[in-house]
């Protein structure tokens, strides 16, 4: 990726002071002393994310306004006060986004020219070397690519979706803004799942089926039941998320590193509807209707080709992350959460 490194131009709203560009990275200051700032703390991601950082390294954002032509302000703001609380080493991970799979093109206009905004800002701004940024981008880069399975860094991408060629201009503007300026790493993660999905997006089809047997109701799935996905427990991620932060920060050649970040162990739906069914006690079963078209991926599983870098953080059973989830969904039906669907 070395070859879209490129020096930015500053962001027209970037208020934070200019930074020296050092060609003599610092390794990063322990957990204990990083501070984090998880952009997106909300989501699903930043939310684990969250949890794994020591509180009080934690840095309090202010709330973004993500709709608005402000976003960037609120950023940049945010920015300038991180940098101040970040002396003794730091972590910016960027979780934020909401669009899904399902979304048109127009939803990522502003997503995507907010973040080109922020980078700008963080590539000038007055941080010690001794820090990191991890971006989250996404599996379904690889989605046009499904017979070549499995995906690993090096693997072609090949996006089919509004969605997936969002994520790559991301990447895209990570690599040309930070590249040589701020130690990074890319992640495309795998199918995230867990505790606190948002049910109101077209997405996490795991707490969907969670859900349907609560309600003793069958799944509506749309797509192959033999469709290969890798499902990855959402804190097991945030975990690997600290593992690839650690290995760019030491690193001692190349400041800009891509990663996969996935269980390793792809699962069909099918198999999938039958572990929701034993964690339940319940028999929802499946509802097949095939809408889907001729760009589905049915084959995504991944595969890092970087182990020393995976090895680091433990995965958690799919079977076992599934009742957490039930649990969670369970617990917030009772709460009255889901009344509207019963």
């Amino acid at each position: 990726m070395s070859d879209l490194r490129q020096t930015p131009r500053s962001a027209d709203r970037c208020t934070s002071s200019s930074r020296t560009p050092s060609s003599d990275f610092c390794a990063m200051a322990s957990d204990s002393k990083a501070t984090t700032w998880v952009i997106g703390a909300s989501g699903l991601l930043g939310r684990a994310v969250v949890r794994s950082v020591d509180g009080s390294r934690l840095f309090a954002s202010r709330p973004v306004r993500w709709d608005s032509d402000q976003a960037i302000e609120d950023l940049a703001r945010n920015l300038d006060e991180f940098a101040r609380e970040a002396t003794g080493g730091w972590r910016i991970i960027w979780a934020a986004g909401t669009g899904v799979i399902g979304s048109g093109a127009s939803h990522f206009e502003q997503d995507e020219t907010t973040l080109k905004q922020f980078l700008s800002c963080l590539a000038e701004a007055r941080l010690p070397e001794n820090g990191g940024y991890f971006h989250a981008s996404s599996a379904s880069v690889y989605a046009g690519e499904a017979v070549r399975a499995p995906f690993s860094e090096s693997s072609r991408v090949a996006p089919t979706s509004d969605y997936a060629y969002s994520k790559l201009r991301q990447e895209q503007l990570v690599a040309q803004l930070l590249g040589g300026r701020v130690r990074t790493v890319i992640g495309r993660i795998s199918t995230l799942y867990g505790p606190g999905q948002n049910l109101s997006k077209s997405q996490g089809i795991i707490a969907k089926m969670c859900l349907n047997a609560v309600l003793r109701r069958p799944a509506q799935i749309y797509v192959p039941l033999d469709t290969l996905r890798d499902y990855l427990y959402v804190d097991d991620a945030a975990a690997a998320i600290s593992a690839t932060l650690q290995t760019v920060t030491r690193s001692t050649s190349d400041p800009l590193l891509m990663r996969v970040i996935a269980d390793g162990r792809a699962c069909s739906i099918g198999y999938l509807s039958r572990i929701v069914d034993k964690v339940s006690g319940r028999r929802g079963g499946i509802e097949y209707q095939p809408t889907f078209n001729a760009s589905h991926a049915r084959d995504l599983r991944m595969r890092s080709e970087y182990p020393a870098d995976v090895v680091a953080w433990r995965r958690t059973p799919l079977s076992v992350g599934v009742a957490r989830t039930y649990a969670d969904i369970l617990q917030r039906f009772t709460r009255g959460e889901f009344a509207a669907l019963a």
